[in-house]
Formats: structure tokens, C-alpha cells, sequence
């Protein structure tokens, strides 16, 4: 089944129909699900006709300017069990195979302020069935902060929102193929349009995987034929299933890693080998001491940056006759209960140039500056953990252990290549990957 959505912002103008029906001789789509059509059921049923379809389901809009929501479909399509709102369409598609999924057609609240409306909507819809589940349509907010340009940042609550709406109902996004912006308005850009579904939704599909293999064993059959327009043409095409199909299949092993695995073999656990001793444990979880806490805040630079308090550590240092008994208490008192206080652990967000001429955000390194008694804790559990490192942490990892350098790595990486070099010979080869560290070192995380 082929299903196409589209948010046409009204069909009453003719370039609109002509685009459509361009759509429909391109690529044959069994269905449509159409929002914000502005049509009744007459005009609804015009365009039916026009689309060459056979059934129907409409949600007329009230004035004629705004809203409406159409699904039109061929009879080779079964589909059953219809409800149809201002604000969805839900029914449910039953496969040549008899396996049966459930379709919902939506269009979001526009209104920021009503956003919430269509989150609940979401949940309501999840709670009402646990058939295979495939949400299309315009939900009118975008999910992550990259899929807007231009105009004012939206707020990360707002987001964060929509995130916890699909994860309550086990939706995940499908992804794109192309330009990922389907709403444009001057020279703002977002992605308000979407495809998301469960993992049972995907499983009905079968794995990608299996269909991958057949596309990709096809375009290496076009590559060894003689090249003729024709031949080219289904290459492109055949390029482009694969692309779509690698996406499928990434978001297939995404969603089903997110499943439960259920109960864990206690042999399997029992046969992982240990590292942390019953020494190294009963050092790790003493209580901590008041000397621990004195030696924690005088290896604290001096005049290291301060944190939303403005205070610097010299300060603690030079008062600490006066001070340490209070901020020994204090910084004991929150480790045994497991609970900062409040504003302890808040910190000012710095950006650091790593180029001369700033041209984008990403040329920037954030990095979060702690008040000193946040700092203390940190360095408290860190100087334990610091005794035990070396023997539970593997022998190729240079980095962040005392006594090993990162520089290591520059000599191992020009001995592989060197190697790679001279590998000439054999049917083994070798490669090597580059991995991007950037978002792992690069990215503020906003999540409380």
C-alpha cells in the first residue's frame, strides 16, 4: 500500500488540484490523506473523483477557510472500523495477508497555547487500541531544535512536550527522504509534517532488512546490463529505494531496541567477569570523611572560573578557619543523604570559540561552570575513583586515567595506516573508520 499525506493549506485554488493530480500520476499512490483541505463534502467528493479513488472519508471544515481533513482511498484498499473528528481520521487497514493496523490521519493544534490538546488527542487515540500503529499528518510543532531555521528558537519545554507525548505511546519518527522542511514562510523554514509508528507497525512490514537485500541484488543486475536511457533512469530510482530502505531499516533496529528483552538469564549475568573487587567495593562505598572534603577543595585552582555564585575557591581556602566546619557539615550531610540542595548543582553556560573567524553555533565548545561546592563532591568521588581506575579500565584506553596520555593514540593511529600502507598482498584487507566525537563533547543537554 502506497499512502501519500499532504497539508495542501486549501484545494479551492486550481494550481493546488494540478499539483495534486501531478502527484497522483507520479506515483500512483493507493490513498491520500489530505488536511487543511477547506472543502465541504460536495467539493470532497469532486476531488475524490478527480483523484480517480473510490471511497472516501471527509471532516468538513466549518467556514470554508480553514481546516478539513480528507482520506480517499481505491476499493483494492480495505479499511474498517472509521472515526472521523475535526481534528483526525482514524480507521483500520486490514493487508492482503489479513493482518490488520491501525491509520490515523491528524492535524496538530496550531495555537501554542492549545499544543497540549494534541499530545492528550495522542494518548487518548494510543489507549483505545494495541493494533499495529502508523500516525500521519501535521502535528504543527516541530520534535527536535535542528528542524526549524530562521526566527526565534522554540522553547526547549515545547519540544520536550512533544517528545514525551510519542515516547508515552511508543512512536518513533520515521525519518525523510529529501528536503526535510515542509512548511515555509519567508525565510522561516520547519518540519511540521511527519510519519510515526510503533515497532509492531514495522514488524507487519517485515524488517527491511529482507527487502534491502532484493533492491540492492537488483541494482547490481541494472549495473551489468547495457546502459541505455531506460537503464538509467531505474538505477536512480532503484539508488533511491535503497536510501529509503536504509533509513527504514536504522529506525526498525532503533525501535526494536527499545523493547522490552524481558527477564535476563542469571547465568548470563553470572558469567560476566568482575573487575571491582570486595576491597575495591568496600573503598568505593565508606563513608566519606572531613579530611576528603579539605582535600578536595585546596587541589581546586585558585581562581578557577566561578559558578552563578561568583565565588572562587581562593575564597574558601583563605576563610576556611571560619568556614570549614560549616561547609565540611554541608557538602557530608549531602552525600550521606543523596540530595543537593537547591542551587548547588546550578551553573553558568559559557561558549568557547575553537576557530578564529566564528562563522556558525558549532564553532562554539560549551562548557558549565559549577559553584565550588559542586565542585568539591565531584572531586570527592573522583579521587576514589581514581585508585581503581587503572585496574578496571582497559590497558588501550589512554585517556582521563592517571599515568596514560591521549597522545598515545597519534602514534597507534600512524601505525595502523602504516600498516594499511603496506597491506598489498592477500584477500584480507583492511579499513579504517572515523568516528565524529563532536556531539559527544559539543552538545548542552537541557533535560533536568
Amino acid at each position: 500500500m502506497k499512502l501519500i499525506s499532504w497539508n495542501c493549506r486549501g484545494i479551492l485554488g486550481a494550481p493546488t488540484v494540478r499539483s495534486l493530480l501531478d502527484i497522483q500520476r507520479r506515483h500512483r499512490p493507493d490513498a491520500f490523506f489530505l488536511s487543511e483541505t477547506h472543502l465541504d463534502d460536495e467539493k470532497a467528493e469532486a476531488l475524490r473523483v478527480k483523484l480517480q479513488m473510490d471511497e472516501m472519508l471527509v471532516a468538513p471544515c466549518l467556514d470554508g477557510r480553514k481546516g478539513g481533513l480528507l482520506l480517499v482511498w481505491k476499493k483494492e484498499v480495505r479499511i474498517y472500523s472509521r472515526t472521523t473528528t475535526l481534528d483526525f481520521i482514524d480507521v483500520s487497514v486490514e493487508n492482503a495477508n489479513g493482518d490488520m493496523w491501525r491509520l490515523t490521519g491528524i492535524y496538530g493544534e496550531p495555537n501554542w497555547n492549545c499544543k497540549h490538546r494534541t499530545y492528550q488527542l495522542i494518548r487518548d487515540l494510543h489507549a483505545q487500541s494495541r493494533l499495529p500503529w502508523l500516525v500521519i499528518g501535521d502535528f504543527n510543532e516541530i520534535l527536535y531544535s535542528d528542524e526549524k531555521e530562521g526566527g526565534a528558537p522554540r522553547n526547549q519545554s515545547c519540544l520536550q512536550a512533544f517528545q514525551d507525548a510519542l515516547t508515552d505511546c511508543s512512536l518513533e519518527d520515521l525519518g525523510f527522504n529529501g528536503d526535510k522542511f515542509t512548511w515555509f514562510r519567508g525565510g522561516l523554514r520547519e518540519r511540521l509534517d511527519r510519519a510515526v509508528s510503533n515497532e509492531d507497525w514495522m514488524k507487519i512490514l517485515k524488517a527491511p532488512r529482507a527487502r534491502l537485500k532484493k533492491a540492492q541484488r537488483e541494482l547490481e543486475r541494472l549495473m551489468n546490463v547495457p546502459f541505455t536511457t531506460e537503464v538509467s533512469v531505474k538505477q536512480k530510482e532503484m539508488s533511491v529505494l535503497i536510501e529509503n530502505l536504509l533509513e527504514q531499516d536504522e529506525i526498525y533496529w532503533s525501535q526494536h531496541g527499545r523493547s522490552d528483552v524481558g527477564e535476563v538469564d542469571a547465568n548470563l549475568l553470572a558469567s560476566v567477569k568482575s573487575l571491582v573487587t570486595n576491597v575495591m567495593n568496600t573503598l568505593l562505598v565508606a563513608p566519606y570523611t572531613k579530611e576528603e572534603v579539605r582535600k578536595a577543595l585546596f587541589q581546586i585552582g585558585d581562581m578557577k572560573a566561578p559558578g552563578p555564585d561568583g565565588l572562587h575557591a581562593i575564597f574558601f581556602k583563605r576563610f576556611w578557619h571560619i568556614l570549614g566546619d560549616e561547609l565540611t557539615k554541608e557538602v557530608l550531610d549531602a552525600i550521606e543523604k543523596k540530595k543537593i540542595p537547591d542551587g548547588w548543582n546550578s551553573t553558568n553556560i559559557v561558549l568557547i570559540p575553537k576557530v578564529e573567524n566564528l562563522e556558525v553555533i558549532t564553532q562554539y565548545r560549551p562548557i558549565s561552570l559549577c559553584n565550588v561546592v559542586y565542585k568539591i563532591i565531584s572531586k570527592m568521588i573522583a579521587n576514589r575513583l581514581k585508585i581503581i581506575l587503572p585496574d578496571v579500565i582497559s590497558p588501550t584506553q589512554s585517556a582521563f586515567v592517571p599515568g596514560r596520555l591521549i597522545t598515545d593514540n597519534v602514534l597507534v593511529a600512524y601505525e595502523c595506516f602504516h600498516a594499511i600502507k603496506k597491506k598489498t598482498h592477500g584477500t584480507n584487507g583492511f579499513c579504517a573508520v572515523k568516528l565524529d566525537m563532536m556531539k559527544s563533547y559539543d552538545r548542552v543537554e537541557w533535560g533536568s
